[in-house]
């Protein structure tokens, strides 16, 4: 209280002294000289407006300290339903239910490997793919979202190698509108020429693309090659594929 009392008292002085300037510039002899009275009426004037500028807000806030607070007049009510026979008084309560898990989010493995950042998905080019059927394209782009950007291995038979600076590497037999297409940069060049199609090999890389009917790995790396001469036996039988999976380890003489 004493602090705007003194705030009211200088507000108040200010405001009588550029009124007495004004008032001595006013009644000042007819021979003073017309700058000191040019200067004493622009103090005046600056003064006593300052003066009462303060003091109308130290009154203003003094009546507002004084006056009750006002009410919220905004309520915030939440809506419940209320079920029919609920007697009335009695307030309704809503049990929140867990939402579903949708069997569609991506399946991540606890313990990614390779190089830090990289995160591993469970799931097979197929089953991605699959995510388009019976929907919309927004619709099936939400369900890939959560995919796109992690890392995936895969298995199967050599089909071809195409490209130069980047090359595109296919599986043989696959099903139709089910392609998976494998894309590693050059460095990869002299290591994926000596292969022979029908050679079973083991690849990770990155989820860059998936529509309809394909998907598209990008920054792949060849992990592992079975030995073309174990590929078929005396009797013709399929040769058993290797372990899948990001814990397969590279070949030291196929990193490039």
């Amino acid at each position: 209280m004493s602090h705007r009392l003194e705030r009211l008292l200088i507000w108040l002085l200010a405001t009588v002294a550029g009124a007495g300037s004004l008032y001595g510039a006013l009644t000042a002899p007819k021979d003073t000289a017309s700058i000191v009275l040019g200067v004493f009426i622009v103090l005046g004037v600056a003064s006593a407006a300052v003066g009462i500028l303060g003091f109308a807000i130290e009154v203003v806030n003094f009546v507002n300290r004084l006056l009750p607070d006002a009410p919220n007049t905004a309520t915030y009510q939440r809506v419940v339903d209320r079920p029919p026979g609920l007697p009335e008084g009695e307030t309704p309560t809503r049990v929140l239910s867990p939402e579903p898990i949708s069997d569609v989010r991506p399946r991540v493995q606890s313990q990614p490997i390779g190089e830090k950042g990289r995160v591993f998905v469970d799931v097979t080019h197929e089953y991605l793919i699959g995510l388009f059927k019976d929907k919309l394209g927004i619709q099936a782009n939400k369900l890939i979202a959560p995919y796109i950007g992690k890392w995936m291995s895969v298995s199967g038979k050599l089909g071809d190698v195409l490209g130069d600076q980047l090359l595109q590497v296919t599986f043989a037999s696959v099903k139709v509108n089910e392609y998976l297409y494998m894309y590693f940069d050059k460095s990869w060049r002299d290591r994926l020429a000596v292969l022979q199609p029908g050679q079973i090999i083991h690849v990770i890389g990155r989820i860059d693309t998936v529509d309809t009917v394909s998907v598209a790995l990008r920054d792949c790396e060849l992990l592992r090659v079975l030995p073309y001469s174990t590929h078929a036996d005396t009797e013709g039988n399929e040769p058993q594929e290797p372990t899948a999976g990001p814990e397969a380890k590279p070949y030291s003489d196929l990193k490039p």
